[in-house]
Parts: structure tokens; C-alpha cells; sequence
């Protein structure tokens, strides 16, 4: 006579038991409902660290990245690798957003016209003297309100006193890093002119991040005057952008490794607008992910957002560095991601 296991009673026949195709029906019922409950478990488990875990770095308290997961609730830029046009990580909103509108042309205040004449005594306070004191450089620091290529950079600026010519280029750099450098200009007279500065590669910048503009008086053997907005203020420029405008973007996080194979990855995301894809890169490899439940959420701070799931079959190059790459596409209002989990099984 069959025998039944412990947990489920599944029949255990003897060599010698009859048994009915109603048995093997009823087994794997039984089966598939553990199963299923086994799944549903372990999928709320790891929805419950992923909240956590975010709750954590919200409110402050060191997480760094733990063995098979990753998380980013966007406090910082620590784990992003990179943000591909038009995607943008926004330090006020904590959040990756979309900038639909490329980089638009602008000035800063000149506080002096075109055409005057001053001397160092009366100007000092709205020019910056580039030699003076064997400075012959001077930054200022812009922001682009959107992605784009920097044509030009004009600047209003008048020659010293001495009679002899002052060329004057600038650079764009990001930190310490020279982006582009403008063909010079020859500053030839004492009254105050605006000089366009055009670069023979235009740099391509990113919406809202700040770079430094630096002026430098190339030979440093005269002086130039360059009109800066206020005493002590920076330099005034005007930027002649060509802007590139986005629909969509791309967020990766930064690589973990794991050390073991993981069966399955889950994840989640709440974001606004738009649409959201997720996959996992590991080298050359990129495998998207299944949309699996979408629906109404709210952020840990509050704000009201959708959630949508996630799942892969993880392949074999999961124990790689891999990396989560999220494709965000803009919807009526743009697109919004404001935190993310995944979890490796």
C-alpha cells in the first residue's frame, strides 16, 4: 500500500501498488501550489529587503552595495555609471529625468557697454584683468539648461594701455578635465569690444551640469580687460549653443560582482510618466527583462508614482560584473525614475 510524504502527501508507491491516473494528478497539484506559494514567498521577501534597503539610504544610514543586490534611491550620483542623453540625474529632486529641451542660447550681465573706455582704477570692479598680478587666467563656472553642442563663447573685452596686442582663447572643462579649447582672438583696442570665440570642435554638454569657462591671456606679456558681471563676480559670456533635443534616455548603475550563479532576477522601479524598460548588461551582453505588475504607488517621501515589476531568467554571465541599464522614455509630462531595487535569486 503507497506511503505519503511528510509535508505534502505525495503517494510513495511500493513496486507492488497499483495506483490511478487521479494520483498523479492530485501529486502535481499539490506540487505546483507549493511551488507557486514558494515563488509568491520569495518574490514578497525581496520586495520587502528592496523597500528596506531603500528606506535605509533615505534616511541617511550606510548600505553600500550587499552581495546580489542593487539599489539606488538617487541621493547621489555614487551608484551611476552613466547617464546617456537625454537623461539627467536631478540633486534637487533626488531622481533621473528626461531634459526635452536642448540647450538654449544665453548671457550673463555685462556691467559695461559696448564701446567704453575706463581705466583700472574706475573698472576694476566690473573687469577682471587678465595679468594683473600674474594671473592670467580666469573661470567662471555655467550650467546648460539642456544637452547640446558649445559653439561659441562671446566675451566683451578691451586691450591695456601698453602697445602691444593681447590673444585671448578659452577652454570648457569638465572638473579638471579640458573639453575643448577656442581658436584665439587678437584684442587690439583699449575701448571695450564683444570677441566671438569659436571652437573648432564643439564640446558636447550635458543638461544641468556645471562646467568652468576659463579665459587665458595666451602670450602674458600685456594686460585685457574682460567685463565680469559684478565686483568680484565672474566673468560674463555669451553662449551660442546648437540644441539637441530628447525623448528618451538611458541610466546604468554601477557594475557589482556576484559570487554566485543566481536562477532569477527580480526587480522593481516607481517612476512618473512615460514608459520604463529594465535589462541586465554584463560586458557584451544584454539581456532585457520582463514588465511583469504595474501599479499605483508612492515614494518613501510621499510622492505619488507608479511601481512596476520586473523578471529575468538570469543567464550565464550573471556571475559577471553586470550592471542594470533603464531605458527611460517620455510620456505627455516627460519621464521620472526615482529609486529602483534588484534582487538576484
Amino acid at each position: 500500500m503507497a506511503q505519503y510524504t511528510e509535508n505534502y502527501s505525495l503517494h510513495q508507491w511500493e513496486a507492488e501498488d497499483p495506483f490511478l491516473r487521479t494520483d498523479f494528478n492530485g501529486d502535481f497539484s499539490k506540487i505546483d501550489a507549493a511551488l507557486g506559494r514558494a515563488e509568491r514567498s520569495s518574490r514578497a521577501n525581496a520586495y520587502n529587503l528592496y523597500n528596506l534597503l531603500l528606506q535605509s539610504q533615505y534616511e541617511g544610514k550606510y548600505t553600500g552595495y550587499k552581495k546580489a543586490l542593487l539599489f539606488d534611491g538617487f541621493l547621489d550620483e555614487s551608484g551611476i555609471q552613466t547617464l546617456m542623453p537625454g537623461a539627467w540625474w536631478n540633486p534637487e529632486e533626488h531622481r533621473v529625468e528626461l531634459a526635452l529641451t536642448g540647450a538654449q542660447d544665453y548671457s550673463t550681465p555685462f556691467c559695461l557697454e559696448n564701446g567704453s573706455s575706463s581705466s583700472i582704477n574706475s573698472d576694476s570692479d566690473v573687469c577682471h584683468w587678465l595679468g594683473a598680478y600674474q594671473s592670467y587666467s580666469a573661470d567662471t563656472q555655467f550650467t546648460p539648461g539642456g544637452f547640446g553642442a558649445l559653439n561659441a563663447v562671446t566675451l566683451r573685452m578691451g586691450w591695456s594701455t601698453h602697445n602691444q596686442p593681447v590673444t585671448v582663447q578659452v577652454q570648457v572643462l569638465d572638473g579638471e578635465q579640458v573639453l575643448a579649447t577656442s581658436q584665439g582672438v587678437a584684442v587690439n583696442g583699449t575701448t571695450l569690444t564683444d570677441y566671438i570665440l569659436t571652437f573648432p570642435e564643439p564640446p558636447f554638454l550635458r543638461a544641468h551640469r556645471t562646467y568652468t569657462l576659463r579665459a587665458n591671456n595666451v602670450e602674458q606679456t600685456s594686460y585685457a580687460r574682460v567685463v565680469r558681471e559684478k565686483e568680484g563676480g565672474p566673468i560674463a559670456a555669451q553662449y551660442d549653443y546648437t540644441p539637441a533635443d530628447y525623448t528618451s534616455g538611458q541610466v546604468f548603475s554601477k557594475p557589482v560582482a556576484l559570487e554566485v550563479q543566481p536562477q532569477q532576477v527580480l526587480a522593481w522601479a516607481r517612476y512618473n510618466g512615460g514608459t520604463l524598460t529594465c535589462a541586465l548588461v554584463a560586458g557584451e551582453e544584454n539581456a532585457p527583462f520582463t514588465a511583469g505588475e504595474s501599479r499605483p504607488a508612492q515614494t518613501l517621501d510621499g510622492t505619488a508614482c507608479q511601481e512596476q515589476a520586473f523578471r529575468l531568467n538570469a543567464p550565464p554571465v550573471c556571475t559577471q560584473g553586470v550592471a542594470v541599464r533603464f531605458g527611460l522614455t517620455a510620456g505627455a509630462e516627460g519621464c521620472q525614475l526615482y529609486d529602483y531595487g534588484i534582487v538576484f535569486l
